[in-house]
């Protein structure tokens, strides 16, 4: 008896096809996370820096702040206590960063350094030397905002 076995049944098609969907719904989840975590990481450090430079500026005499840059697509957080850096945060090239200010707009970059101070009495965010910073979005797959109150820092 002779069988002509030369291929593939339809089954056996479906089932590959099914098992690589599988697999590539799975890999496109985890990218997706992966992405995602490099802009909460950004925002967790940011926030963690802002926080500092607040109770720096409370506690402290002299001149406390955090600058926030864009450098060669690389956004950096860097805090000043008397014009001496303390703490750098320099996030993935993959991260995108935005800020709006006071008055509602959005700049798309921080190619200018702004920097964020805080009043020593109150310990509200200080707008006098122009920036008035209110919220920055971190964006890599996923966005991830930390909002700054003017008004309580």
């Amino acid at each position: 008896m002779k069988t002509n076995n030369r291929g593939f049944t339809l089954i056996e098609l479906i089932v590959v096809i099914a098992i690589i969907g599988i697999m590539g719904g799975v890999l496109a989840g985890s990218i997706s996370t992966v992405s995602g975590t490099r802009a909460k990481k950004a925002a967790a450090s940011t926030d963690a820096l802002i926080s500092r430079c607040r109770m720096g500026c409370m506690s402290k005499t002299g001149k406390t702040y955090l600058a926030l840059s864009v450098t060669d697509g690389k956004y950096t957080a860097v805090y000043y206590e008397n014009d001496v850096e303390v703490d750098r945060f320099t996030a993935d090239a993959n991260v995108a960063v935005q800020y709006t200010v006071q008055d509602g707009s959005t700049a798309v970059d921080l190619s200018s350094a702004v920097q964020l101070r805080f009043k020593r009495d109150s310990g509200e965010l200080d707008t006098t030397n122009g920036s008035a910073v209110t919220a920055l979005t971190f964006t890599s797959g996923r966005s991830y905002t930390i909002t700054l109150v003017p008004d309580t820092g």
